[in-house]
């Protein structure tokens, strides 16, 4: 979904109120591109540390409200209150009073299947976000109000990358009339605002007569958005969002055998060289490589440590630096990526480098063409892009590496063990991700 025509029409319109023609004119091109997908689910790269999804749980495009759902809840219902929350755990008059004891499921449902409906209803790495990824929206885009196709509601623009998403303003359901048809129409609010479930229980009570009845829940209004405490029983919309980062550490589901990292080890975004390493090493960054300073070359001779390093702790650098199960790509997991992604020479700010676009799922990962370091110098930076793989090549002297020129492209190739080169780690992926 090429959302990034809302901010670039916006910027061009000085009247606030001709807003509503900017969301309403880029509707009508949001799906001319592929929108890649996490298990099966359209999302948003925002630059933040998870990915939003592009529509609401139940909704199968980006300007309908979807379902309503209390707090902890994975199913809809007619009415939400009270009576018909299923976490009351206890309700008694003493003096005149009633005592509602709300049960405790936990402090952050995120995630857990039993309570997350986004994760109940979507499965993978879907989940419902935290009140701090709440926060980190907010803070890291602008926020911009009008209406998309006939429908209110709010788009948030990235502050690091430009992408967008849009939340429709489909009200809530706090007095049982039901669940949100296509407008809102039947809901409170439906239109004025739009109240979001997050996985966070919130402190406190509303009264001395509810105990644990506060959960957090994000809420968009013509003038802001905000992440304010609501009451549990109350049924709210949900926006997904997934956790790409395994050990720390995001990584592109390419639908291969493996998962590819978003950036290079040592790097802190897709378009950082990062460390270079020559084959074998776990230290990076040497003032000087060649032959005389490589660790495994001795008495004119390379060392065999192994014929696939990937892995293995004592020389694949991915693995002593991520730690957990991420390591060098083999030989045959940049071979799998040459055949099942298109390859793409483009530019990133000032960093030239490779766009591999996965055929099975139009996903993308970019790689800088970082060069290649030999004695003190590091060659062609802007031009090449070696990327060691765990794999030696036919002779001892050689290891199998990925090669980015623009002309003639990538290509699996060999390389000179002793010289700095860039890792891309790559992860073996959950057993849900392909299942």
């Amino acid at each position: 979904m090429d959302m990034l025509r809302f901010k670039s029409l916006s910027k061009m319109l000085i009247l606030s109120s001709l807003l509503f023609v900017v969301f309403s004119l880029s509707a009508q091109n949001a799906n001319e591109k592929t929108t890649p997908l996490i298990d099966g689910h359209e999302y948003v790269d925002l630059g933040l540390s998870v990915k939003w999804a592009t529509c609401n749980i139940g909704a199968t495009s980006i300007i309908q409200h979807g379902n309503l759902y209390a707090w902890g809840e994975i199913d809809t219902k007619n009415k939400y209150s009270k009576e018909t929350y299923k976490y009351l755990q206890i309700e008694k008059v003493q003096k005149n009073l009633e005592y509602y004891l709300f049960k405790q499921i936990g402090d952050n449902i995120s995630g857990d299947n039993r309570y997350d409906v986004a994760k109940s209803s979507w499965g993978g790495h879907w989940r419902l976000p935290s009140a701090e990824e709440v926060k980190e929206l907010i803070d890291n885009c602008t926020y911009e109000w009008g209406t998309l196709n006939g429908v209110t509601g709010a788009l948030f623009t990235s502050k690091k990358n430009g992408n967008s998403i849009f939340l429709p303003a489909g009200g809530e359901d706090l007095y049982g009339k039901g669940t949100a048809n296509e407008l809102g129409s039947l809901l409170h609010g439906g239109g004025i605002f739009g109240s979001y479930w997050t996985g966070t229980i919130a402190n406190g009570c509303r009264d001395l007569t509810h105990v644990n009845d506060l959960g957090f829940a994000m809420e968009v209004r013509s003038v802001s958005a905000s992440c304010n405490k609501n009451y549990r029983e109350y049924g709210f919309s949900v926006r997904a969002v997934a956790d790409m980062r395994i050990y720390g550490h995001e990584y592109v589901d390419l639908g291969l055998s493996v998962g590819w990292a978003s950036c290079n080890v040592g790097a802190d975004s897709p378009t950082d060289d990062g460390n270079v390493y020559a084959w074998g090493e776990t230290r990076g960054n040497y003032d000087y490589y060649s032959q005389k300073n490589y660790e495994h070359y001795s008495r004119s001779t390379y060392i065999d440590i192994g014929s696939n390093i990937s892995g293995n702790y004592s020389y694949d650098a991915a693995r002593k630096e991520w730690g957990g199960s991420w390591r060098m790509p083999t030989e045959t997991e940049i071979s799998e990526l040459l055949e099942n992604c298109t390859f793409e020479w483009v530019t990133r700010g000032d960093v030239k480098g490779a766009l591999f676009t996965s055929k099975k799922n139009g996903n993308s990962i970019f790689l800088p063409a970082a060069g290649q370091k030999s004695g003190r110098v590091i060659w062609h930076k802007n031009r090449i892009g070696i990327y060691l793989s765990g794999t030696i090549g036919w002779r001892p002297d050689i290891a199998r590496c990925l090669s980015l020129e623009y002309d003639p492209g990538a290509r699996l190739m060999i390389t000179d063990r002793e010289h700095g080169s860039s890792i891309r780690p790559v992860v073996d992926l959950p057993q849900t991700q392909h299942k």
